[in-house]
């Protein structure tokens, strides 16, 4: 939250993001406001709330909400959300969108010869190599974490 010249009766707040002295990362929700005091002079009224813990979680849920949570891989949800997005700013910019479609044959015998955990263990793996293929780094829905 930038500081900003407030006169009576305003109110600015907002998020600030800072480093604990333990190295932990930190998130203020900061509140100002300017009242007059006993002496009618304006004073500044300043209210401080540690949202950390709420942030982290709601960073969570979100991840939670857009993810697989065995191979941590985008989710249908989001696939969706991204196929919606590509194929608008292809339209947008007359551009072509392509989709790569992946089978992982023989994975129902896996998964019956060897087991479910058997199974997970794969589609981790191939998950991990998936994300070492991709080109760039995936980072999330836009404006949702």
């Amino acid at each position: 939250m930038a500081r900003q010249r407030l006169t009576s009766g305003q109110e600015a707040e907002g998020e600030m993001e800072g480093i604990h002295r333990d190295g932990r990362p930190l998130v203020l929700w900061c509140t100002e406001t300017v009242i007059s005091g006993a002496d009618g002079r304006p004073r500044r009224a300043s209210f401080v709330m540690d949202i950390t813990e709420r942030k982290q979680t709601e960073q969570r849920l979100a991840h939670a909400a857009y993810h697989d949570a065995l191979t941590g891989l985008p989710n249908r949800v989001l696939f969706d959300d991204r196929l919606e997005q590509a194929l608008h700013a292809a339209w947008r910019d007359q551009a072509q969108v392509a989709l790569l479609l992946l089978d992982l044959d023989g994975f129902k015998q896996v998964n019956d010869t060897h087991g479910h955990e058997a199974g997970d263990t794969l589609l981790r793996v191939v998950a991990k190599r998936l994300q070492a293929c991709a080109r760039g780094r995936y980072r999330g829905p836009a404006g949702r974490g």
